[in-house]
Formats: structure tokens, C-alpha cells, sequence
């Protein structure tokens, strides 16, 4: 995440285009490792590119660990269905970690977790498509933002109509 960040907002004049090399770096770490369950911003969500919003959505989906107070789906979550895809390429019926069974009864949790969320943020996205004139990626970065609880915000949510703040307000819930 952190070199994705980094490449895409390089020479944005807006981000970090006029920082130093080191600069550029920890702000990309900082970025990352924040939208991952903090909602602190060092620089203005509102000028980043298209690229650092879909990056920066995939890691609040993502969530932080689970015993940690971020929101997301969560690492094991992610873990568990990697290792189930790994799994199904390889053809093996059961999917392992470190030489143990994943069970399935959990596997199906993280399935149903990964689907619903997903849904719900999918939903709610074209829900905000509906009732505002705003682009997909800054909709979309405020929708997965509030599901995470990550706190992040382009800015745009006190322009929104109330409809879309109550969109926002039942992902914050759910």
C-alpha cells in the first residue's frame, strides 16, 4: 500500500509533489498504515488522485487485526479467504495454514463476512450515485470510509443531502 500511495501521488502539486524524497515516503507510510483504522490525514484527502482513493478504500475494507478496535473486514478475515482460493487453485479440499486445517464452519464466517460487507458498501454506493451528483471514487472513498469507521473523508460529507448523510450514518452502524 504504502509504494502504491507513494508512486501514485509522487509529483501531485496538491499532496506530496512539493515534499522532500523522505518526506514523500513517510506520508505514504503514514497514509497507509492510518486508513487502516485511525482516520488521521497529513495531507488533504481532497487533492489526492483517483488511484491513492482506490488504494486507500482497499485497505479500510481491509481493516486492521481482530483483536484491534479497527473497522474492515480484518486481516484473518482476508488470511482465511486467501488461503481458500489457495487452496481451491491447488485443488486440495480442506485449506491450511502452517500445517492446521482452517475448519469450515470458520471459512463460512469469513465468506459471509467478506460478502456482506461488499453488499453493504455496494448498496449504499449506488444509493449515494442515486441522490448526489458526485464522481464514483469520492462516493465510493466515503461509503467504505464510513463502513470501516475509519473517520477519513474527502470533505464532500457536509455538502451531502441528508439522504446520503443517513446512507453514510447506517454504514457507520452496520
Amino acid at each position: 500500500g504504502t509504494l502504491a500511495v507513494l508512486a501514485a501521488e509522487w509529483g501531485n502539486a496538491g499532496t506530496f509533489g512539493p515534499m522532500a524524497a523522505g518526506g514523500k515516503a513517510l506520508n505514504a507510510f503514514f497514509h497507509v498504515v492510518n486508513a487502516r483504522t485511525a482516520g488521521f490525514n497529513a495531507v488533504d484527502l481532497g487533492q489526492v488522485r483517483s488511484e491513492t482513493l482506490a488504494i486507500t478504500n482497499v485497505v479500510m475494507m481491509i481493516g486492521g487485526g481482530s483483536a484491534s478496535t479497527a473497522g474492515g473486514i480484518k486481516v484473518s478475515t482476508l488470511v482465511i479467504i486467501v488461503m481458500m482460493v489457495w487452496a481451491e487453485i491447488r485443488g486440495e479440499r480442506d485449506a491450511n495454514a502452517f500445517g492446521r486445517r482452517i475448519p469450515h464452519d470458520v471459512q463460512r464466517q469469513a465468506v459471509a463476512i467478506a460478502t456482506l460487507a461488499i453488499g453493504f458498501v455496494g448498496i449504499a454506493i449506488v444509493g449515494l450515485l442515486v441522490v448526489t451528483d458526485l464522481p464514483l471514487d469520492v462516493l465510493a472513498f466515503e461509503a467504505v470510509s464510513a463502513f470501516s469507521t475509519t473517520g477519513l473523508s474527502t470533505g464532500i460529507t457536509p455538502r451531502l443531502p441528508a439522504s446520503a448523510q443517513a446512507i453514510l450514518i447506517l454504514l457507520m452502524f452496520v
